[in-house]
């Protein structure tokens, strides 16, 4: 049996949640606007706030920005640049300080794009995930037995 519901009119309706921001953490690599992803350039496009901690990082989006206008697309609203390299007081931020400027920009309901300078390898800021590797980790592929099933490393013309 089923109950049937009916909705209080004096109970009042729940407050409209504020709509969710967005977080892109978006690697510049040595910093040059045309070795930049597809992907980077358009979430640099479309970001409310730009996080940074490198002074350059603001001509790069300058740059990023100026050559949507030329291409067509819609001029984008002024972007806000915010350093998470050091806070309020002049003191360098700590990672967790840093991580808790992105989360308050994006409570806000805007595109937060977190700008790290570098290659991936050489940033530590944001963790690498490692795939695991399909062998066990006892099996060697210089022990006799793993030698036996792995494929041959001679060319045919050798044999």
């Amino acid at each position: 049996m089923t109950r049937a519901t009916t909705a209080n009119p004096a109970a009042p309706s729940p407050a409209p949640q504020a709509k969710p921001g967005a977080v892109a953490f978006v690697g510049t690599g040595p910093g040059d606007p045309d070795l930049l992803t597809l992907r980077a350039v358009r979430l640099i496009e479309d970001a409310d706030i730009v996080i940074t901690e490198e002074p350059g990082h603001a001509d790069l989006v300058r740059v990023v920005r100026a050559r949507a206008e030329v291409v067509g697309d819609e001029p984008a609203p002024e972007v806000e640049y915010v350093d998470g390299g050091f806070g309020e007081d002049g003191q360098p931020l700590t990672h967790a300080a840093r991580a808790k400027v992105v989360v308050k920009q994006a409570k806000r309901g805007l595109r937060v794009v977190r700008l790290l300078g570098g290659t991936r390898s050489s940033t530590p800021r944001v963790p690498r995930r490692r795939r695991p590797s399909p062998r066990p980790a006892s099996a060697s592929r210089s022990s006799p037995a793993s030698r036996r099933w792995a494929p041959s490393r001679r060319t045919p013309a050798s044999r």
